[in-house]
């Protein structure tokens, strides 16, 4: 006999063995960048939004709206935006590797150097707001879509520096959505491409709040939900391309 089924049937997955050594450190980059980017996603997106949703309908009083709650969700914020600036310093080292083969990584390289910035002025603009949340939670208390207007009047040089943040931050992950087509075509990988789209949707969601402060959003409140949604499935997408097409370990 040469072996029992049961064996056979544990036997871990091949990866895609004809990728070269290149190939291989870029896809074990995109993993590091995909757990750190998911665990960002839950720090500064989903867990901000869940407690601003229970603070805003407030069932039972279980997460009161002050400046207490401010605080925390502030320090979800900057933890999330660390966790952000390693994740896109990640999947930049991977386009690096991926570059030695393919030079179309060259603008997906330069916009993650951009978002890097952009996650470091988001935590300094953060750190801004931590010594106004009691100006900052009498003016939004009870009217959470104003928030970004009362942040701006309570805080104009946090909001500011984290506006800007923001925008380069964004710019960032536009070069991660960029990297991650042609990479997942190069491959290829259909995971890879498709963690992409979810990044893209992502970003889009972010923009309407801005947008609603210069126009009707029809079903703003609605659309943002989606936010915490993309922000996670996009992470996982990638780490799932990579996981199959890439080795288990990080190639010498």
């Amino acid at each position: 006999m040469t072996g029992s089924p049961g064996a056979t049937a544990s036997a871990p997955e091949p990866y895609d063995d004809s990728l070269n050594r290149h190939e291989q450190k870029g896809l074990h980059r995109f993993r590091m960048g995909a757990w750190a980017g998911f665990v960002g996603a839950v720090a500064a997106i989903a867990l901000p939004a869940a407690f601003l949703w229970l603070a805003a309908y407030n069932p039972g009083g279980l997460l009161p709206f002050d400046s207490t709650f401010l605080q925390y969700t502030n320090w979800l914020l900057i933890a999330g935006a660390l966790l952000f600036l390693l994740s896109l310093m990640m999947y930049r080292w991977g386009f690096s590797a991926l570059r030695k083969e393919d030079p179309r990584f060259d603008v997906a390289i330069a916009l993650c150097w951009v978002g890097s910035i952009g996650f470091i002025l988001v935590i300094v603009g953060a750190s801004y707001f931590l010594g106004s949340l009691d100006s900052i939670t009498a003016c939004i208390r009870g009217q959470p879509t104003q928030a970004l207007s009362c942040l701006n009047s309570q805080s104009p040089l946090g909001a500011a520096t984290a506006v800007i943040g923001f925008w380069l931050g964004w710019a960032g992950s536009v070069g991660v959505v960029i990297g991650l087509f042609i990479g997942g075509g190069r491959i290829p990988s259909a995971l890879l491409i498709m963690g992409g789209v979810l990044y893209l949707l992502l970003l889009v969601i972010l923009v309407l709040p801005f947008a609603g402060l210069l126009t009707h959003v029809p079903g703003l409140q609605y659309i943002v939900i989606l936010a915490p949604l993309f922000g996670i499935l996009a992470p996982l997408f990638v780490l799932g391309g990579a996981h199959r097409s890439g080795p288990p370990t990080a190639p010498a």
